[in-house]
């Protein structure tokens, strides 16, 4: 598994430029799969009026997708630093043990790295008087090739920019979010309670849909603190999505819009670009057609088509051949015999030949026989006679 990015924490001296990173791409189960293209950008800024960045970010490569994350610290001069680390640390560990689950159930894991970050700052919180009363809040995308898992809590938010139209997809836990759903007015409140964060309690109820998000080609993504939220109106956030087609340029320009308009809080956001892959059907069938176009009519291309002159040589005259390779015998080379039948001898018939054949073999296997006969009896009668 890819190592995260190292978390940032710097003053308002000293910002580094925004980071852009690509996942790897991954191939599971022996298909014929290519996995989807994501650009990513993130940036993060101290602001105007804080001393220290109390925000921190992740990004990590997973099988067909990456996770992202944004934590937003609070609780004192270190508290917010610590919680905020810790609640990295502990979803990307988690993230990183669970990744056999991530295929098919990647909601849970998803939910049971914010709880075991919820766990870590509460348990972290006990060992020291000044860090009581430390928590962070965190939102998290986990994008599994075309599908896109929330999980957030407290009142940083995600975005989802589609055909030139921004949509808010989470809702911050806050008492003026509250008060909006109860339709109750905001214009006496005064500040903005958050109503649930990470470390409080040993537990935290994590609000994630149900339904992920199905991405669609050229759909982007935005993970921001509410230090970008309270400076920059949606409307200011849809204009800069929208003409600026560069993660990195677009996280640039937030970030000094965000400083410019007074920059009161921290500023940290995620920029996530998603292209959809080409279809390898597509690719076979195209390849498959032409293959059976060329089949098909380059017998009658290659009839059709004009066949070039010869080009001109520089002797006119036949030349002889050249002698052969190897010796001919010359039984082939012989010319062929003359067959005139008054010349030939005249030749009895096969069977004729053989019935003669017979007869003498058989005429000269019974003379001995009747010789030796006619012996005997001629030497019995001349004996017979003395």
């Amino acid at each position: 598994m890819a190592t995260p990015l190292p978390h940032t924490s710097q003053t308002h001296d000293s910002s580094p430029p925004a980071t852009s990173f690509e996942p790897k791409r991954f191939y599971q189960h022996q298909q014929l799969t290519i996995a989807p293209t994501y650009r990513i950008a993130a940036r993060t800024d101290v602001g105007i009026r804080r001393k220290s960045n109390q925000d921190a970010f992740t990004i990590l490569s997973v099988p067909l997708g990456f996770l992202g994350v944004v934590c937003d610290g609070m609780g004192g001069y270190q508290g917010g630093d610590i919680a905020s680390k810790l609640a990295i640390e502990a979803i990307t560990r988690t993230v990183e043990t669970a990744h056999h689950k991530l295929r098919w159930q990647p909601r849970s894991v998803l939910c049971e790295a914010i709880q075991a970050a919820n766990l870590a700052i509460h348990s972290a919180s006990k060992t020291q008087e000044k860090l009581k009363q430390m928590g962070s809040t965190v939102v998290a995308v986990l994008v599994i090739e075309d599908q896109a898992y929330v999980a957030h809590v407290g009142d940083s938010r995600l975005y989802l920019l589609r055909e030139q139209s921004l949509l808010q997809v989470t809702r911050d836990h806050s008492a003026i979010e509250r008060m909006k759903q109860q339709g109750q007015s905001t214009e006496n409140a005064k500040t903005n309670l958050i109503t649930r964060v990470l470390g409080r309690l040993p537990e935290v109820d994590v609000e994630s849909p149900t339904s992920p998000i199905a991405l669609q080609h050229g759909d982007r993504l935005l993970l921001c603190s509410d230090g970008l939220t309270a400076m920059l109106s949606n409307q200011d956030i849809l204009h800069t999505l929208t003409h600026l087609s560069d993660p990195v340029l677009a996280a640039e320009r937030m970030v000094e819009s965000a400083n410019h308009n007074g920059g009161k809080d921290n500023t940290t956001l995620l920029i996530a670009d998603y292209t959809k892959p080409q279809t390898p059907f597509a690719w076979g069938f195209a390849i498959w057609t032409l293959f059976l176009a060329v089949l098909l009519f380059w017998p009658t291309a290659s009839t059709t088509l004009h066949q070039p002159p010869p080009a001109p040589s520089i002797q006119t005259r036949s030349l002889p051949l050249p002698p052969p390779r190897y010796a001919v015998p010359s039984v082939l080379i012989s010319p062929p015999r003359q067959t005139n039948t008054t010349q030939r001898k005249p030749r009895y018939p096969r069977r004729k030949i053989r019935n003669r054949r017979r007869k003498l073999h058989r005429k000269r296997s019974m003379r001995p026989k009747t010789r030796r006969k006619t012996r005997y009896y001629r030497r019995k009668i001349h004996h017979r006679r003395r």
